[in-house]
């Protein structure tokens, strides 16, 4: 035999050989994929016997819920207070001398919703309100004790607005 013949043949039988386990791979995946979709229809036909496979609607995605804790929501809630109390003021800044009216400050100011912060600054800001108030009447303006604790009130709401990053505010 010659030396062609040889190399003729062993490439045949490595040709055949080869194509004998891509065809059992294919078989061997294909065989698979029935085995597995058989099974999938035997725990559907267990779990609903009246559900036709044609017909089975997917189960729908469930929603992932998120809950805060109350930390979180009282510091989110301090944010979007900080927010609004800064358009105010922006806005105030852009009026001219004769709109700008301190009754008129105020009632912008108590517009601004406090219900979701936290009890200790949801009071203070109650307070600063009290004692705005208070400057246009002179008898309520003269009492000490609404002063004072329109200052306390102050004081905790610029730590407030410094802890956030707000601190060109100051009341």
């Amino acid at each position: 035999m010659s030396r062609q013949s040889i190399v003729a043949r062993l490439l045949a039988i490595v040709v055949v050989v080869g194509a004998f386990f891509g065809v059992r791979s294919v078989w061997r995946a294909q065989r698979g994929g029935r085995e597995k979709t058989s099974q999938k229809q035997v725990k559907a036909s267990k779990a609903d016997p009246e559900v036709d496979d044609e017909k089975s609607v997917p189960p729908e995605p469930r929603v992932k819920e998120t809950v805060l804790g109350v930390a979180v929501r009282g510091h989110l809630a301090e944010k979007a207070f900080i927010s609004r109390l800064r358009s105010v003021l922006i806005l105030r800044g852009g009026q001219t001398e004769a709109e700008k009216g301190r009754g008129e400050m105020v009632e912008k100011l108590m517009a601004i919703p406090s219900d979701e912060l936290p009890p200790e600054r949801r009071a203070a800001w109650q307070s600063l309100l009290e004692a705005w108030r208070g400057l246009d009447d002179p008898a309520i303006g003269s009492d000490l004790e609404i002063r004072r604790k329109g200052q306390e009130a102050a004081t905790v709401l610029n730590a407030m607005l410094k802890e956030h990053g707000d601190g060109d505010i100051q009341f």
